[in-house]
């Protein structure tokens, strides 16, 4: 099975993305210390395939959350779900739905969020995504049925506006490296 990794960058622009790219590229550390990455010969990548994904946040949450734990980072379980819609109407009416109630929830009952992106550029469009921390799999499954039970969101989920606003939801369960600062 392939190795995945996922990194988490917050930028207040694409000014500052794109500098830091230009940086990089000028780098003498990273290319002296890089050099079997940036180097690499074309029959022996050093990864498989790369991806980026361009968010920008929801205005109900509009910067990420460092979560706090008082337990070790390979104990921690992050939850990364991706929610795609059949089409841009439908994803607007669930990130509605996220921003007007589903924040709440997820902020009430404890569930950690870190982010909630609205997918600018990717490759599951019309799409949004967002992360919720645990401080392990059986907190996780907890905080959920809680989430399900909950009064706003058994008022919410049956409200005809909000009907079909989702197609597919992808769920990717994390841990965090040692070096994580989330």
């Amino acid at each position: 099975m392939d190795k995945k990794m996922y990194v988490f960058i917050q930028y207040r622009s694409l000014k500052q993305l794109h500098s830091l790219l230009q940086a990089l590229d000028k780098d003498p550390v990273l290319a002296e210390k890089g050099t079997d990455y940036v180097n690499a010969k074309f029959n022996e990548p050093p990864y498989v395939r790369k991806e980026s994904i361009l968010m920008q946040a929801f205005s109900g949450m509009p910067s990420l959350k460092k979560p706090l734990f008082n337990v070790p980072n390979s104990q921690r379980i992050y939850e990364l779900r991706s929610y795609e819609s059949a089409t841009e109407k439908l994803y607007l009416n669930k990130v509605q739905m996220f921003n007007e109630d589903e924040i709440e929830i997820f902020e009430r009952i404890g569930s950690q969020p870190i982010f909630f992106g609205e997918v600018l550029a990717g490759s599951q469009m019309p799409n949004l995504m967002y992360m919720t921390s645990y401080s392990d799999k059986a907190s996780r499954d907890a905080h959920w049925k809680i989430f399900g039970n909950d009064s706003t969101w058994k008022r919410i989920v049956n409200l005809p506006q909000y009907k079909n606003n989702m197609a597919k939801a992808d769920v990717f369960f994390l841990t965090p490296a040692t070096y994580s600062e989330l």
